[in-house]
């Protein structure tokens, strides 16, 4: 048994207890949403791969981040079922549409459902969460980048989050 407190009697190794997080880089602000290409291709993006809900694209935000993606050079492939708690079935297909389309970059614009989504989407297998670590998938897992549409509504999160609507809302 090797312990923290106590060396090795032998030339054994001890296993690192150590572990180091770069923390993601963090936009906010009423024009936040206007950086999102530039961050997209900073992680390679060519044809990127929107996650979002109806309601999002209802709201205006999509056709906001659109226009900034395209202005970019960038052709993104929009994926709009997400529900509320989003299913297995619904995260295969979008994964499935990630591959076939060809995407690089996945990109979440709304709530709590659609960010789970896009994350899920990413690694792609995700019920064997797991096994991924020694898979080949998880070298070559897709960057991601979220715009998040949530204002820190109180009652469902215990932290306010920063988001691009900034106490304002976007034109319906």
């Amino acid at each position: 048994m090797v312990s923290a407190l106590l060396p090795p009697r032998h030339d054994v190794q001890a296993p690192s207890t150590l572990a180091k997080f770069h923390a993601p880089e963090v936009v906010f602000g009423a024009d936040s949403v206007g950086e999102a290409g530039y961050a997209a291709i900073r992680l390679g993006a060519r044809r990127p791969f929107l996650v979002t809900d109806p309601g999002i694209i209802e709201a205006g935000w999509v056709s906001l981040l659109l226009a900034v993606l395209k202005e970019e050079g960038l052709a993104p492939i929009i994926w709009s079922e997400v529900t509320p708690n989003p299913k297995d079935h619904e995260i295969r297909r979008a994964h499935a549409l990630y591959a076939e389309q060809e995407c690089d970059v996945i990109i979440a614009i709304g709530g709590g459902s659609v960010i789970d989504a896009a994350k899920l989407s990413a690694v792609g297998r995700f019920p064997w969460l797991s096994a991924l670590r020694r898979s080949p998938l998880w070298a070559r897992h897709a960057g991601s980048l979220a715009v998040s549409a949530r204002c820190g509504r109180p009652r469902c999160s215990r932290w306010r989050e920063v988001s691009p609507c900034c106490g304002r809302r976007l034109p319906r």
